[in-house]
């Protein structure tokens, strides 16, 4: 376990973090009865403490069920309290496939080519139970994002955002196209370019350190249509050369 963190508050700061979610979209006029927060976090806290090193996936906004009309509904739930369950994770969605081969290959030193395909080993999914899984968006969404609606949902969520990262303590931060929405605020100039990964002309990562010796990394969202081995390679590489 790493100094400064222990289960039990780590897991409690979690608790009150999932109840800050729910006040905080009440209070700013963004849920009602029918429409709740979806929480996002961590699965596995001993897990995650344990990690070598502690990473967490910023991502763009959860989806959920639509009305009659089309349109995002939702009533509360969790993504690791109700999707990472262990033995029991969806690994045919898109996105999460991408962080599953690299988070697997990671923390089991294995290369893309090394590794089982996920279809033949569903276990691996096990791996998205030690990393903390952030949103931008907390509410219900569709599955495609505009870049201005996660724009705007990111000053929405701007105080809880921040609060996350303070209570989760990553060593590692992989921003899943969102980084620039955060740059200006979180960053500023204090990031220092340190690697970028390039094949064919396609940039699939690029990696800075903050002051704090924290490794931020910048990749496509997992879902997008990219070369899977390269994005998966991209991130084992640079964790490992970097952390």
């Amino acid at each position: 376990m790493k100094k400064g963190l222990t289960v039990e508050q780590l897991q409690k700061g979690q608790d009150l973090m999932k109840q800050e979610i729910i006040d905080y979209a009440k209070e700013e006029g963004l849920s009602n009865d029918n429409f709740m927060p979806i929480s996002d976090g961590v699965a596995c806290i001993e897990q995650y403490l344990a990690s070598l090193p502690r990473v967490m996936w910023i991502l763009k906004e959860p989806y959920d069920d639509t009305d009659e009309f089309g349109n995002p509904k939702g009533n509360g739930w969790s993504i690791p309290e109700d999707c990472f369950k262990i033995d029991n994770i969806d690994w045919k969605i898109r996105s999460w496939q991408p962080i599953i081969y690299s988070m697997y290959g990671l923390y089991n030193n294995l290369s893309y080519e090394e590794m089982d395909s996920i279809r033949d080993n569903n276990s691996m999914a096990n791996v998205l139970r030690q990393i903390a899984y952030i949103n931008i968006n907390k509410m219900p969404a569709l599955t495609h994002s505009s870049q201005s609606s996660i724009s705007d949902h990111y000053q929405e969520w701007k105080p809880i955002l921040f609060k996350q990262f303070e209570l989760y303590k990553p060593e590692v931060m992989i921003f899943g196209g969102t980084l620039d929405y955060f740059w200006p605020d979180l960053f500023g100039k204090s990031l220092n370019p340190i690697h970028q990964y390039e094949v064919d002309n396609h940039y699939y990562l690029s990696a800075y350190k903050t002051e704090n010796e924290v490794l931020v990394i910048h990749v496509d969202h997992p879902s997008a249509r990219v070369n899977r081995a390269h994005y998966v390679t991209s991130i084992i590489e640079t964790i490992k050369k970097f952390t």
